[in-house]
């Protein structure tokens, strides 16, 4: 079941990787009909991942050794950041509402 549920979220990353790619090519080179380039770059994609292990060990490796670090910038990092960034323009008086982490008591006018 969990094998299943991985599967089907990395065709749907896939898919939306390759929708993504062809927006940013189509609006990059100002192409009108962008239909002719999909199966193209569907074969470079597969192609891309076809070759990218070609044995297990390599597979493991990146698993073991390098995916820890390397999904560690945009998943703690990333976010940490844009917090951080979001809370000083928040507490700057430029940034218009509630600071973004406001609890009920601060979200009260000075006043009351």
């Amino acid at each position: 079941m969990i094998i299943g549920i991985w599967t089907v979220f990395t065709l749907f990353e896939i898919i939306v990787l390759q929708f993504v790619f062809m927006q940013l090519f189509v609006h990059l080179f100002g192409i009108k009909r962008d239909r002719v380039f999909w199966l193209p770059v569907g074969l470079l994609f597969f192609a891309l991942a076809d070759r990218s292990f070609i044995h297990q060990d390599d597979l493991s490796f990146y698993n073991f050794r390098i995916a820890p670090f390397s999904t560690f910038l945009p998943t703690v990092v990333v976010p940490l950041l844009l917090l951080l960034v979001s809370l000083l323009k928040k507490t700057d008086g430029r940034a218009e509402g509630p600071p973004l982490l406001a609890g009920p008591d601060d979200l009260r006018s000075p006043r009351d």
